[in-house]
């Protein structure tokens, strides 16, 4: 399942939103913080309820398969996709 939108920012960082939190909502709030890594060339995707971060493509295979969402027909997955 599904947790979390979440952005790899460095080999050992992981940035995740609280749901409803979309990947915008992370960026913003990073910026406020004063984060100085540039986080808009992280790479995007997903929390598992296991602890996994997974991509876009992954992620909505992952969904799907979790009924979580309907299909899309997009290739990646979107938190609008999921709340």
């Amino acid at each position: 399942m599904i947790t979390n939108a979440a952005i790899i920012l460095t080999e050992d960082v992981i940035a995740v939103g609280i749901k409803p939190a979309r990947h915008c909502d992370i960026i913003h709030t990073l910026a406020k913080s004063g984060c100085k890594i540039l986080c808009i060339d992280g790479e995007q995707g997903f929390m598992t309820d296991e602890g996994y971060f997974i991509d876009r493509v992954s992620a909505k295979a992952h969904a799907q398969k979790a009924g979580q969402m309907k299909e899309t027909g997009f290739r990646q997955l979107y938190t609008e996709d999921l709340w």
